[in-house]
């Protein structure tokens, strides 16, 4: 839902639903990935703060978006200490989304 609405926006979307996916996008078309959006909750080993660490290992300017259920409280000592890192908490509306997109993550 999050992707087809930021299409129909105009952003060009990258879909991924594993660890590996993502890294592999990261990687490929790097120079062109200005933000990654996430769920704290992923399937498999890791979760999105792990991700978030792999992600910035391979590209430090990235832009990263972190949805969640907890508050931010909970998570400042699992998040990266560097790098533009911004949780959005649920329930929050896809407009919600673009404005922080907009707004340069601010």
């Amino acid at each position: 839902m999050l992707s087809e609405f930021l299409v129909k926006k105009g952003f060009v979307v990258h879909g991924a639903e594993s660890e590996e996916e993502t890294l592999k996008v990261v990687q490929e078309i790097g120079g062109r990935v200005n933000i990654v959006i996430t769920d704290l909750g992923l399937p498999g080993q890791i979760d999105g703060c792990e991700l978030i660490e792999r992600v910035l290992a391979q590209k430090s300017d990235i832009r990263v978006v972190l949805m969640t259920g907890y508050s931010r409280g909970k998570l400042v000592n699992r998040l990266p200490k560097e790098g533009c890192v911004h949780v959005i908490n649920r329930p929050f509306s896809v407009s919600d989304v673009l404005t922080l997109i907009d707004r340069g993550g601010n």
